[in-house]
């Protein structure tokens, strides 16, 4: 009594970012035999960042695999870790692929969107997506951290695997 259920804190920090978020909460496919983390929908869109880069992707001080499938040292070299903070003492898990939370406008085709990987324990990182057709080939930049509990970073480009009205119906980098 007086603790909360291990499930409580996940649902109480969903609520929490819904919120404070300016987006609709985004789902993953129910179907398991086509599921890919690297994969979301809205109402009638698809977001999809499968071909955005070279998975996985060295940030520098960080690992980026949106699948899961990357590979870093120490506790990162395991299925799921979507991103590792391989900068810091020691690899830490810094986002799991198989809790990721995908926010967007739900409706239309929004030019900023985010995908949040929480991490066991304090740990979560932000990849914030913006739209700016005045960048060619994706870049992405760290934008800093809280220590220890929450990594930002900013993906930019013309094409990011965003919803589009023409067949696949997302756009391909």
């Amino acid at each position: 009594r007086g603790q909360p259920q291990p499930g409580m804190k996940v649902l109480v920090l969903f609520f929490a970012l819904v919120g404070t978020s300016q987006a609709s909460l985004l789902l993953p496919t129910w179907n398991q035999q086509d599921f890919s983390p690297c994969v979301a929908y809205g109402n009638a869109t698809t977001y999809n960042i499968t071909d955005l880069f070279d998975w996985p992707l060295d940030l520098g001080g960080f690992i980026w695999s949106c699948d899961g499938r990357g590979s870093a040292p120490g506790p990162c070299n395991e299925p799921d870790v979507a991103m590792c903070q391989t900068g810091a003492d020691f690899p830490r898990v810094a986002g799991l692929a198989s809790r990721a939370l995908w926010f967007a406008e739900f409706n239309g085709r929004p030019t900023t969107w985010q995908i949040m990987y929480p991490a066991d324990g304090l740990r979560v990182s932000r990849v914030n997506f913006v739209l700016d057709p005045s960048v060619e080939k994706p870049t992405i930049t760290f934008n800093g951290e809280h220590p220890y509990t929450e990594y930002g970073f900013t993906v930019r480009g013309k094409c990011l695997g965003n919803p589009i009205d023409t067949p696949p119906y997302y756009c391909i980098p």
